[in-house]
């Protein structure tokens, strides 16, 4: 499934985001082209499991999004994705109705899904968080919005400091 950011593919003229950020996050699809390229790797290439994040090759949030949401579209699934973040370190994992009007931003008229959760500020990597930063996060949200059909429209990761 391609990446969506808001329900549009990157280079759709209707996205609505900065050159910067359809660079980074253009970057981040070609590094991690599937969500097996996401997990924890043996020494032969090949994934330990499906179920552990490889926190350490997440370069940026960007990094962190694509890969949540090449999860997100392998499973299809709100429980199972809920399941997944919280075995992979996030906490409050919660599944939200996200209302037919609501969903029209991700150009669909059908009802959504929202799974949302928090990492907590000691699980952030460094890679994403910063390694110079005078401030560190508290924590990271993050929220995958899905279709009525499961599959992923969105996904948004974002820093929260005090």
């Amino acid at each position: 499934m391609e990446f969506l950011k808001f329900g549009k593919t990157l280079y759709s003229p209707d996205l609505k985001i900065t050159d910067s950020e359809r660079e980074k996050y253009t970057r981040a699809v070609d590094d991690f082209p599937t969500a097996a390229a996401c997990f924890k790797k043996t020494s032969n290439s090949a994934p330990i499991s499906t179920d552990t994040l490889e926190w350490g090759s997440l370069y940026s949030i960007n990094a962190l999004e694509v890969c949540i949401f090449r999860v997100a579209a392998s499973m299809r699934s709100s429980r199972l994705l809920a399941e997944w973040l919280e075995r992979n370190g996030l906490r409050g994992a919660n599944i939200s109705t996200v209302p037919e009007n609501e969903m029209r931003w991700y150009d669909t008229t059908d009802e959504g899904t929202l799974v949302s959760a928090v990492l907590p500020h000691d699980k952030i990597p460094r890679s994403i968080s910063g390694w110079f930063w005078p401030i560190r996060p508290i924590g990271a949200s993050v929220g995958i919005t899905l279709g009525a059909d499961g599959s992923p429209v969105d996904v948004r990761a974002t820093l929260n400091y005090k």
